[in-house]
């Protein structure tokens, strides 16, 4: 195996909190343990590579990239 972790870029949607609850509540989404900044930036920079990413993930990505929230 190459990598530890994989990312489904064309399977991204962008929910909000009630709705990623409900994800966790039901067993079809799970929490891990948070992400260091370093890979958190790998993980958007992935999103906004891939040709796989929907235009809306993209989009989103671009902005929160934009926003500067990403403070260490």
């Amino acid at each position: 195996m190459k990598w530890d972790t994989c990312i489904a870029y064309a399977l991204a949607e962008i929910v909000n909190e009630a709705t990623l609850q409900a994800f966790l509540d039901c067993g079809n989404a799970k929490m891990h343990a948070p992400a260091s900044t370093a890979l958190l930036e790998l993980v958007l920079d992935g999103f906004l590579a891939s040709a796989f990413t929907k235009n809306r993930v993209r989009e989103f990505v671009k902005d929160y990239k934009k926003a500067n929230i990403l403070r260490p």
